[in-house]
C-alpha cells in the first residue's frame, strides 16, 4: 500500500514539475492565475504527503507495541522448555552458570550464563543493575537508596552501575 501511495506522490511531483515549466511561458494575468493554481497544487501535495506519513508512522508504533507483546523467551528448566512472554519477566538473577528467571509465572532456573542471556535481551527494556542482576524497567516500582523494588523484592544496585542508573532515571 505504501509503495502505491509513494508512486502516486512521485507521479504528482512529475506532473506538477511539468506543469510549472509551462506556467513560465504565460504572461500577465494568465501567469498569476496559473501560478496560484500551481501553489494550490503544491499545498495539496504537501498536506497529502504529511497525512500519509502520519498514517504510516502511527501504524509502525502500533505494530512495534504489538511485537513487544508477542516476544517470548524460551528457557529450559527441569527438563522442560518453557515459553515466557518478555513483558511478564520481572528480573534475572545470575548464579555462575545458572540464571534464575523471576516472572509472573513464578521462578525458573535455567543452565546458562547471565552474559549470554543479556546479549539476547532488548536494551531499551532490560537494565543491568549489578553483576548478578538484570531487571525489566517496566516493572520497577521504587528506587530506594542502592536498591530497586520489583514485585515486592529488593534488588541491590552495584556501585559500578549506580551512576548510570541515576542518569537513566534523571536523579
Amino acid at each position: 500500500m505504501k509503495v502505491i501511495i509513494e508512486r502516486l506522490l512521485w507521479e504528482f511531483c512529475a506532473f506538477t514539475f511539468d506543469y510549472s515549466l509551462t506556467v513560465i511561458t504565460y504572461e500577465g494575468s494568465d501567469f498569476l492565475k496559473q501560478y496560484s493554481s500551481l501553489f494550490k497544487s503544491y499545498l495539496i501535495f504537501f498536506l497529502f504527503y504529511e497525512l500519509i506519513n502520519n498514517m504510516f508512522s502511527n501504524q509502525k508504533s502500533k505494530s512495534s507495541k504489538k511485537k513487544l507483546d508477542e516476544k517470548v523467551l524460551f528457557i529450559k528448566s527441569n527438563k522442560e522448555i518453557i515459553q515466557i512472554p518478555i513483558i511478564d519477566i520481572f528480573y534475572f538473577e545470575g548464579l555462575r552458570d545458572y540464571v534464575k528467571v523471576y516472572s509472573k509465572r513464578g521462578m525458573h532456573i535455567t543452565k546458562r550464563t547471565l552474559i549470554s542471556l543479556e546479549s539476547e535481551l532488548d536494551n531499551e527494556m532490560f537494565l543491568r543493575v549489578q553483576k548478578s542482576y538484570i531487571v525489566n524497567r517496566t516493572h520497577i516500582e521504587k528506587l530506594k537508596g542502592n536498591r530497586i523494588e520489583i514485585n515486592g523484592n529488593y534488588i541491590p544496585i552495584g556501585a559500578a552501575y549506580n551512576e548510570s542508573i541515576k542518569k537513566i532515571f534523571s536523579i
